[in-house]
């Protein structure tokens, strides 16, 4: 049985073996993707000021807009599909368990869902329903607590990756606005105990991301891995998931 891989030397390890066996996550091959779609949709955009995202304080001298934008550009650079960075920009909507202020209250999907579509919703719900702290407990579980009295929600294993990259993509952004990109000690710090809990499920994106911000490139010296390579294992890695 595969262990798990939590550090970036394994993850290296393993990367020069065998690329396809740690790519997990959504991905799409999009021409220009890195001038484009790194930008939110400005429908998107206009919807989270009209509801006062950028007048909220946020966290490292910032206001909420500009944490959302962040979430957005960092999952869209990890050649995730426009939904899934779309719920990355609208994650804390509703507020999270760790970011309680919310711009607006559950009862109000549907005026998300007008604006970014049903999937993007689903899971910016899903990931400001949770609780953190037990999600990361009980990853594999397939279900998470709301903290709106929903009950156990059921997830798929393609949720929980997903869920799990735009926490990820969330405490990375934190980590490096608060401790500085120059300060990887802190970083590493701030943020190993997530990679940890999460690496398994995490994007090799998402993965490499981490490794760079602490100072330990696992691609160096390894073969790179291709978008292409990345979709056609990952339609089949999620094909499987849903199957489970």
């Amino acid at each position: 049985m595969t262990q798990p891989v939590t550090d970036c030397a394994g993850f290296a390890r393993l990367n020069s073996h065998n690329n396809n066996a740690i790519v997990s996550g959504w991905f799409t091959e999009v021409p220009g993707m890195m001038e484009s779609a790194v930008l939110p949709p400005k429908s998107a955009i206009a919807f989270l000021k009209e509801l006062g995202a950028d007048t909220i304080a946020h966290r490292a001298n910032r206001n909420l807009l500009e944490h959302l934008i962040a979430i957005y550009e960092l999952l869209a650079r990890w050649h995730h599909e426009q939904p899934v960075a779309v719920a990355g920009l609208m994650h804390s909507v509703y507020g999270t368990s760790a970011f309680e202020t919310a711009c607006l209250a559950p009862s109000e999907r549907q005026r998300v869902r007008a604006i970014v579509g049903e999937q993007a919703e689903r899971l910016a719900y899903l990931f400001s329903a949770m609780e953190r702290d037990q999600f990361l407990d009980s990853l594999g579980s397939n279900r998470i607590v709301s903290r709106f009295g929903d009950g156990a929600i059921a997830v798929s294993d393609a949720d929980t990756r997903i869920l799990c990259e735009i926490l990820f993509a969330n405490e990375l952004d934190l980590a490096i606005a608060k401790k500085g990109a120059d300060r990887p000690d802190k970083i590493e710090k701030k943020l190993g105990p997530v990679f940890k809990k999460t690496a398994d499920y995490l994007s090799t994106a998402a993965k490499n991301a981490y490794c760079d911000a602490i100072g330990q490139n696992p691609r160096d010296g390894t073969k790179p891995v291709t978008t292409s390579e990345l979709k056609a294992h990952n339609i089949k890695h999620l094909r499987q998931g849903e199957e489970a």
